[in-house]
């Protein structure tokens, strides 16, 4: 895969289609942080049971792990790194 080399830009003016897309993809991935922190809290029930396909996982060792597992992913994810601050154009401008 061949990596992007793209330089920080602090702001940017962008299309509202393109701002649709950078929001349902914030709000696609916030979604999924929060599903992994679901299933954090999930493994470190006792009671709970985890399903991974077909795979019940039951065994606390195993519950942990897992749920160390989902904290490095969400470690490595990180935080959603744009910022968008939408306002209507100066007719000026």
């Amino acid at each position: 895969m061949e990596e992007l080399d793209l330089d920080r830009v602090e702001t940017a003016k962008i299309g509202l289609d393109a701002a649709n897309v950078i929001l349902q993809t914030e709000s696609w991935f916030n979604a999924r942080r929060d599903q992994i922190v679901d299933l954090i809290s999930t493994a470190n029930d006792e009671k709970s049971k985890i399903l991974v396909g077909d795979l019940e996982i039951v065994d606390r060792g195993m519950k942990l792990g897992f749920a160390t597992g989902l904290m490095v992913a969400l470690q490595v994810l990180g935080d959603w790194p744009l910022t968008m601050n939408c306002r209507e154009e100066d007719e000026d401008e």
